[in-house]
């Protein structure tokens, strides 16, 4: 007994150690100083809002709304009838939502708009899975909604997003499709896309740019050829009846960033990335000077701060994300939603 009894415990002081270990290796504290916000910016924060959700094994798939400052100011209920929420909200800078909603027993997705303002909820349409495209379909839209991406236009009127193997234009004014090109990605890893203005948007397409050897590295000088990714320029004319598709340019371009930035602390940067002195990939990436992974839109509009997603994996499985912020006045970053912790997936 004695001898169990031992075990027992040094196994929980094992674990203890093990805990300490990895808040240790956590470093420095999320919560980073904002001494340096003058007045003026924590306001214009406390004005902005951004949409997100995220999982966590004991709680589910949960929804909110927030202010640059962090400060929760809406908890979306949680869904009914076994319904989860869709992977990629988006705010306009109306204050309004757009998200979906996902039913995988009866393999249906719903897309809502919720309007911040005055509380109303609008279900835009049902949509059901079409086994032979793999996705959700309402009318002749198909969605992916596992990895789609919604982003307003700056007016609040159009909503962009990939659909399937279709990047989509939505007018929300006259309730239809103003634009439908193809791509050949439907993971939506690699594409990204980015308002430049009210009738501009700029698209990132993974493989859709023309083919260039690629040197394997080997004695025998050995090179194989892929796909360059592609970037345009969208753009719709008043009457939203003529669409212009401008060549941008095109390289090997990696939208996926160690710990969610390019730049991070103790890194050597050797490479730089393809086209960032664009216009259109430094909107797609934030900016030139502090390029991101995954960009959180928000109701803002003033274009001197963004919002990204940030993460440090300390093991396999045994990370923490944040919600972070960038000011491009200052060039500081700062703190603003926890989305999970080090031992909260454990």
């Amino acid at each position: 007994m004695l001898r169990l009894l031992s075990g027992s415990t040094r196994w929980r002081w094992g674990f203890v150690v093990v805990v300490l270990f990895i808040t240790a290796m956590g470093g420095i504290n999320l919560f980073t100083k904002n001494g340096w916000m003058d007045d003026e910016l924590k306001n214009e924060l406390q004005d902005t809002l951004i949409v997100f959700n995220f999982s966590q094994k004991t709680q589910g798939r949960r929804m909110y709304i927030i202010d640059g400052l962090g400060h929760k100011k809406y908890e979306f209920p949680s869904p009914k009838d076994n319904k989860i929420y869709g992977n990629t909200p988006s705010i306009s800078s109306n204050n309004i939502v757009a998200y979906t909603l996902i039913d995988y027993e009866k393999q249906t997705a719903e897309i809502y708009i919720y309007n911040y303002n005055t509380q109303e909820n609008m279900m835009i349409s049902n949509k059901t899975f079409d086994s032979k495209i793999q996705g959700y379909k309402y009318d002749t839209t198909h969605i992916d909604d596992v990895i789609g991406y919604f982003n307003w236009s700056p007016d609040g009127t159009k909503l962009a997003f990939f659909n399937e193997k279709d990047f989509v234009i939505y007018d929300f004014i006259n309730f239809r499709d103003i634009i439908r090109i193809p791509t050949i990605n439907s993971s939506r890893l690699g594409d990204r896309t980015y308002w430049l203005s009210n009738n501009e948007v700029a698209l990132l397409s993974s493989g859709m740019g023309t083919k260039r050897k690629i040197d394997l590295g080997l004695i025998d000088g050995s090179t194989f050829e892929k796909n360059q990714d592609l970037v345009s320029r969208i753009v719709l004319s008043d009457q939203k009846t003529e669409v212009v598709n401008q060549f941008v340019c095109e390289g090997f371009i990696q939208p996926v960033f160690h710990e969610g930035v390019f730049y991070y602390k103790d890194k050597q940067i050797n490479e730089i990335i393809p086209c960032i002195k664009t216009l259109e990939l430094q909107s797609i990436f934030g900016s030139e000077e502090w390029p991101i992974t995954w960009l959180y839109q928000s109701s803002n509009s003033s274009g001197r701060f963004y919002f990204y997603l940030r993460y440090k994996e300390i093991f396999e499985g045994i990370s923490k994300k944040w919600i972070e912020g960038y000011d491009k006045v200052t060039g500081n970053t700062f703190f603003v939603n926890k989305l999970s912790g080090y031992l909260d997936e454990l």
